[in-house]
């Protein structure tokens, strides 16, 4: 199911190598790596400060990590999401990726 969901958050979220605003305000980088709520791993972090831009290689590393943690907060907020068909958990997917963990907390009662 992860190559339908890099696919899912490419065709939604378009790739930049800089940092930038998003819609919701937050800065960003690559595919909607929130980094005003998840800092960004040390070596990424530095090779930004350097060089102003992070590579496409890293882009795809802080794809990797979003859907991973994506994923296991569907797993915490939706018992028996790994049973749900695969359109459903797309949704779900792509709703907690948007939203966050931590906000739908404040809405769902878990």
């Amino acid at each position: 199911m992860n190559g339908s969901l890099r696919k899912l958050v490419k065709r939604h979220e378009g790739v930049s190598l800089i940092p930038y605003k998003c819609p919701a305000g937050f800065n960003a980088i690559g595919w909607g790596w929130n980094c005003d709520s998840h800092a960004l791993p040390e070596d990424i972090s530095g090779y930004l400060h350097e060089h102003g831009k992070i590579t496409v290689e890293m882009a795809e590393r802080l794809l990797d990590i979003s859907i991973g943690v994506t994923l296991e907060n569907c797993r915490k907020l939706y018992t028996g999401f790994d049973s749900f068909s695969e359109n459903r958990r797309k949704a779900l997917f792509d709703f907690v990726l948007k939203a966050g963990y931590d906000r739908i907390l404040q809405w769902v009662r878990c």
